[in-house]
């Protein structure tokens, strides 16, 4: 029965509490929360809005900087790429090729054609095959010259008759003499076996060689740049002579170049010039047996 009141009873609590309330809220005095209270509860919303418009401010610093990442990331990897692509380019053998100045297709002898072409093309297609002596052909002293071909001289030389150092527009150049082409075409091959003559008895001969050449009229005078000077030691007093070096164009077969020519005075020598490693690197083979491999063809005489 008691429940049963309390049951009956409680709407109209209820409207009581409610009206209580609504004549509280309009009291100055009395009220269900304090004012210091609400002025705390109104700063702890305000400092928590606050915090939100940091995190926010926060949260959109952080994905600036991670786009920025991401576009860091991407270049990485396109510069990896590339790093690959060019290990890849430089893993891959060299092939490097001395260049060879074809002028004109070489006329050998008839009594070395077959050998001689046989030869060169099992040697290398791309280097020619030339004897331990040669005749070369020398366009600006427009004359040829009986040269021995050594592998083992580093560089090459000429025979001169005499030479001087001049200055020309403040420049050094060199300015020698050489015996009349015609006089040395004239003696051929009796020239060459004199002079091998006269190396084998170089002890004997060689004061006269060098009163002959004095005396020699028929002479003919060219000029020509210095290069430089070379230190060259005379194994007969080992004393040091300072040599002019000269560039020449020579032509060996078919094959032309320009080459440094060291001036000497090769009277007591069998071969009045000498063609080392600087003129045969990477154009020439040699074949030590055989001599006057090639020939130069006409046209080059021009």
């Amino acid at each position: 029965m008691r429940a049963g009141f309390l049951r009956h009873q409680l709407p109209t609590a209820l409207a009581l509490l409610a009206g209580t309330t609504l004549l509280a809220a309009c009291s100055n005095d009395y009220a269900w929360v304090r004012k210091d209270n609400m002025d705390w509860a109104q700063r702890y919303v305000e400092t928590q809005h606050a915090e939100k418009q940091d995190l926010m401010a926060q949260q959109e610093q952080f994905a600036m900087i991670l786009a920025r990442l991401n576009e860091t990331l991407a270049r990485n990897a396109q510069l990896e790429q590339a790093i690959s692509q060019l290990s890849q380019v430089l893993a891959r053998p060299l092939r490097l090729e001395a260049p060879i100045l074809q002028v004109a297709a070489a006329a050998t002898p008839s009594r070395n054609i077959e050998s001689s072409s046989s030869d060169q093309a099992a040697v290398d297609s791309k280097k020619m095959l030339v004897g331990s002596v040669e005749t070369a052909w020398f366009p600006q002293l427009d004359r040829q010259i009986e040269s021995r071909i050594d592998t083992g001289a580093k560089s090459s030389s000429i025979n001169v008759a005499d030479y001087e150092i001049i200055e020309r527009d403040g420049e050094k150049w060199v300015r020698f003499s050489l015996d009349d082409a015609d006089d040395e075409e004239d003696d051929g091959d009796a020239g060459n076996k004199a002079k091998v003559k006269a190396k084998d008895d170089a002890e004997d001969d060689a004061e006269e060689s060098n009163a002959n050449k004095k005396n020699r009229a028929d002479r003919k005078t060219f000029e020509s740049k210095l290069v430089r000077r070379v230190k060259i030691l005379q194994s007969s007093t080992e004393e040091k002579d300072r040599r002019p070096v000269i560039s020449l164009r020579v032509v060996i077969g078919n094959v032309a170049q320009e080459a440094e020519f060291t001036l000497a005075d090769r009277d007591h020598l069998s071969y009045d010039a000498l063609i080392g490693r600087n003129a045969l690197r990477d154009l020439m083979i040699v074949d030590v047996s055989r001599d006057h491999v090639t020939r130069v063809p006409d046209e080059l005489k021009d």
